[in-house]
C-alpha cells in the first residue's frame, strides 16, 4: 500500500474506529423475567434433644433454644479439661413422610488454643454413630449422610481441651449451619 492512501485513508478510519465504542457507551438493554414465588413449610425441623434442660458443668443448664419455626437453634454448653461430651442436645427432624433429604454442615468457629478438638456426632435413635464433622476445621462437609423419610437422628458434642493451662477466659462461639436437600448434585452457594 502506497503512503499517499495510507495518509487519505488513515483519518477516516481512525474516526471510525474512535466512533465505534462511542455509538454503544450509553447503551442498556433490559430483558423482563417473571416468575411467581410459592411457599412451604420446612421437611427438615430442628427441635430440642433429651439432655436441653439438664443440668451441665458447673452448676450451668445445657440451655437450647429453638426458633419459632424450628429452622433456627442456639445452644450454651460449658466444657472442662480433657474430654467433654454433650449428648442428644438438639435433634434433626425429617417431617416428611415419604422422601429422604441429604444433610451437610458448614461451620465456623472461635474457640481457644486450649480447646483441641470438637466434633459434631450425628447419630440415630439407638446411638449409632451417622456422621461426623470437624467443627474446628469448618468450611463446607460436602453431603454427609441422608436422612430416611420421618426420621430423627441425634446432634451430640464432643470437646477436648488440653489440661495443665489456665481455663480460657473468655467464652468460644461456633456458627454452625446445616444445609438440607433432596439432591446430593448440588453445592451451596451461600456459605459462612
Amino acid at each position: 500500500m502506497n503512503k499517499k492512501l495510507l495518509k487519505v485513508l488513515l483519518p477516516p478510519l481512525l474516526l471510525l474506529i474512535a466512533a465505534v465504542p462511542l455509538a454503544y457507551a450509553g447503551v442498556v438493554v433490559a430483558y423482563p423475567i417473571t416468575g411467581n414465588v410459592g411457599y412451604a413449610a420446612p421437611d427438615i425441623k430442628l427441635q430440642p434433644g433429651s439432655n436441653a434442660g439438664q443440668p451441665g458443668l458447673g452448676g450451668n443448664t445445657i440451655a437450647v433454644t429453638v426458633g419459632p419455626n424450628f429452622t433456627s437453634a442456639q445452644f450454651n454448653i460449658t466444657i472442662t479439661y480433657s474430654i467433654t461430651e454433650y449428648h442428644d442436645i438438639l435433634v434433626i427432624n425429617n417431617t416428611n413422610p415419604t422422601q429422604a433429604f441429604y444433610i451437610g454442615f458448614n461451620a465456623v468457629t472461635n474457640l481457644p488454643a486450649q480447646v483441641s478438638n470438637a466434633t459434631l456426632i450425628i447419630t440415630d435413635g439407638v446411638g449409632n454413630i451417622i456422621a461426623t464433622y470437624d467443627l474446628l476445621a469448618g468450611g463446607w462437609s460436602g453431603w454427609l449422610f441422608q436422612i430416611p423419610n420421618a426420621t430423627t437422628y441425634h446432634i451430640n458434642l464432643i470437646f477436648k481441651m488440653a489440661e495443665g493451662q489456665p481455663l480460657p477466659t473468655t467464652p468460644g462461639t461456633i456458627t454452625l449451619y446445616l444445609y438440607w436437600s433432596n439432591s446430593n448434585t448440588e453445592t451451596p452457594m451461600t456459605t459462612p
